[in-house]
Formats: C-alpha cells, sequence, structure tokens
C-alpha cells in the first residue's frame, strides 16, 4: 500500500542531544527508544491518524524510485506491529540490528502512527506534518 508522505518535520541535532526524547514529551509516548550515544538508527517517521485510537502502529516503509526520479513509499504490510510494547521491543530489535550490520539507506525508513493527542493541540498542524526522529549528527 502507497503511503502519502505529509511535510516532514526532522528533528537534527548532535548525537546524544535528545531528539528522541523530546519526541517522547511531544507525543507522550514510552516506546521510542532512548540510549547514550546514537540510539535511534534509523528514520522513524511519527504520523498523527487519529483512526488508531489508542493503539499505535509501527511498519517499515520500501521505497521505490520512480521514473522522474524522485521517491514512493510503500508499507511493508508483513512488518506491522501494533501497541506500545510491541512497538518498543521492535524498536530496540531493529537498533540492535543496524548496529551489527551495514543496510542500505533505503531499507531504513519506519513509520509509527499514533492516534491520540499531545501537547501539540493544533489538529490542521497534526494532520498535515509528521515529525521525524532521525540518527543524530557525529
Amino acid at each position: 500500500m502507497k503511503v502519502e508522505i505529509k511535510n516532514l518535520t526532522p528533528l537534527i541535532a548532535m548525537i546524544s542531544a535528545g531528539k528522541t526524547s523530546f519526541l517522547k514529551v511531544i507525543h507522550n509516548i514510552e516506546f521510542l527508544q532512548v540510549s547514550p550515544g546514537i540510539g535511534t538508527k534509523f528514520v522513524n517517521i511519527i504520523r498523527y491518524n487519529p483512526e488508531v485510537g489508542k493503539n499505535p502502529k509501527f511498519y517499515h516503509l520500501m521505497l521505490k524510485k520512480t521514473l522522474e526520479g524522485d521517491y514512493e513509499f510503500y508499507k511493508e504490510e508483513k512488518s506491522e506491529v501494533i501497541g506500545e510494547a510491541n512497538i518498543k521491543r521492535k524498536n530496540i530489535e531493529i537498533n540492535e540490528k543496524l548496529k551489527r550490520e551495514n543496510v542500505p539507506y533505503e531499507e531504513l525508513f519506519y513509520m509509527v502512527e499514533i492516534g491520540e493527542k499531545n501537547i501539540i493541540e493544533d489538529d490542521e498542524y497534526l494532520k498535515n506534518y509528521d515529525l521525524v526522529d532521525i540518527p543524530g549528527l557525529s
């Protein structure tokens, strides 16, 4: 299934600057992995989707290059996990795997959909912008 990418707002900072911790506070979520050094080893697009309700979804995004040279994102259906505890385990698993393996950048994109409002109360912003957790700069 094709995933339309909205306006992306990446958090860009040095390693261990608190990007992931900031996102946890903004979205009132606990399942993102925080650790010293490079904790997040992949690009995690965080999308507000009120249809998800209290059961957040997390899945891998596959990239396909178009004839025009752009990229389209597709949800890898078999990769979907639902629920905070399952997402937390999957985040840890992915980060551990990426510490051991060299993975092409096209395979580093994931999306988490959360259904509950957060510290941002502006519905239009939440519906039109996705926040992005990326690995820190060294």
